[in-house]
């Protein structure tokens, strides 16, 4: 079923792009580029998916889009992550978090770091993946953006029970669910 929402997904986003184009929308088109690229690599189709995310990146450079690069790169570290390439995906996260930073798109670099968690826990990475989450709840407290803690808040109690330290994950559950019925 949820693979079916991303194909669905995959082809509304080809048809976004169209638009885009046509528009003359270059930083929109990177931007839904890369989305399909992810959405394919996640239906199992990364083959179909890494061309679009290599020519998202490859956009956002040349038009010297510091955000637009961060989020490509994003991007193609879930797209990694989902194919079990874990080195490069925390490689792509790493240097999307340095861009974020250094342009100051804090909510950005909240969100590439419950990013970059998922692929330091499926490293096997815990603690890091850990100090990743703890850090995206800060920023995203920083910011009053509940949505983005909500899914920190999740992750942060995935990673918890991955150590066995189940009663501080069931803390961080139900955290996640407060926020989230808010």
């Amino acid at each position: 079923r949820v693979i079916g929402r991303y194909a669905e997904e995959a082809d509304v986003l080809l048809e976004a792009e169209s638009l885009a184009e046509a528009l003359g929308e270059p930083g929109r088109l990177v931007e839904l580029m890369s989305r399909r690229g992810v959405a394919l690599s996640i239906i199992g189709r990364a083959s179909a998916g890494a061309p679009l995310l290599d020519r998202a990146l490859a956009s956002a450079r040349a038009d010297k889009n510091r955000l637009g690069e961060a989020v490509a790169l994003g991007n193609q570290g879930i797209a990694a992550e989902r194919i079990g390439d874990f080195p490069r995906s925390i490689a792509l996260h790493e240097e999307q978090i340095r861009i974020c930073v250094a342009e100051g798109a804090r909510r950005a670099e909240a969100i590439a770091c419950g990013n970059a968690s998922a692929a330091l826990l499926g490293s096997g990475r815990v603690q890091a993946g850990i100090d990743m989450n703890v850090r995206c709840i800060r920023i995203a407290r920083e910011l009053g953006d509940v949505g983005v803690e909500v899914l920190a808040h999740g992750n942060l109690g995935w990673a918890l029970s991955m150590l066995g330290r189940h009663e501080e994950a069931c803390v961080e559950n139900l955290r996640q669910l407060e926020l989230a019925r808010a």
